[in-house]
This record gives structure tokens, C-alpha cells and sequence, in this order.
């Protein structure tokens, strides 16, 4: 158990040497309609059109990621109740002027 400590505070464990649990790495982008890359224009390949179509995996893939960075960052909380939570913060004043200087590449000042 934590006991305190003489100034009030209360001992925390030693966070430093615990290491992150690692994930594994995303798979490769599957190509629907080409199994060896033919037909391809090399600039197509390297370019901006080598993920077109893709938007609904590389969409489901992020939210997947999402709901369980959330779940380790709380973990009795349930997803929408979380996206829920953050509309409602990204709607005050003080985010959005923040958001705003962010974007504007505006130095954010301690007093903000």
C-alpha cells in the first residue's frame, strides 16, 4: 500500500523502468484487381494514387487502433461514451482558440 510521505504527497512507483507494450505493425495494403502489380503506371505505384480505394479499411484500421488506445486509457469507459466526451470538450471556447493557434502556428502560452 501507498503510505504517505512527510511533505503530503504520496509515494508513486517508479514508472521509468516499465517498458510500453509494443504493437504489431499494420499490415500490408491488400490491392483489389492486381496480384502482381501489373497494369500499374510507376508514378501510380509511388504516388498519390497507389491507396486509392482503400479508404474503408485504412478508415475501419484507425478506428480499430482508436478503440484500444482508449480502452487502455480507460478501461471501463466504453468507446462512443469516450467520442462522446471529446465532442463535448472540442466544443468549449478554450479548445477551440488553443485549436485555432495550433493551426496557425502560433506559440501556446503557459496562461493558455
Amino acid at each position: 500500500m501507498l503510505e504517505p510521505q512527510e511533505n503530503g504527497l504520496i509515494d508513486l512507483p517508479d514508472y521509468e523502468h516499465i517498458e510500453d507494450e509494443t504493437s504489431p505493425p499494420f499490415p500490408p495494403p491488400a490491392s483489389p484487381g492486381r496480384e502482381d502489380g501489373e497494369g500499374a503506371e510507376p508514378e501510380e505505384e509511388l504516388g498519390r494514387g497507389a491507396r486509392k480505394g482503400h479508404e474503408a479499411e485504412d478508415l475501419k484500421t484507425l478506428i480499430r487502433h482508436m478503440e484500444h488506445w482508449v480502452h487502455r486509457l480507460f478501461p471501463k469507459l466504453q468507446f462512443e461514451d469516450f467520442i462522446d466526451r471529446v465532442e463535448y470538450l472540442g466544443n468549449k471556447k478554450e479548445v477551440q482558440t488553443c485549436l485555432k493557434q495550433i493551426r496557425l502556428d502560433l506559440p501556446i502560452l503557459h496562461e493558455d
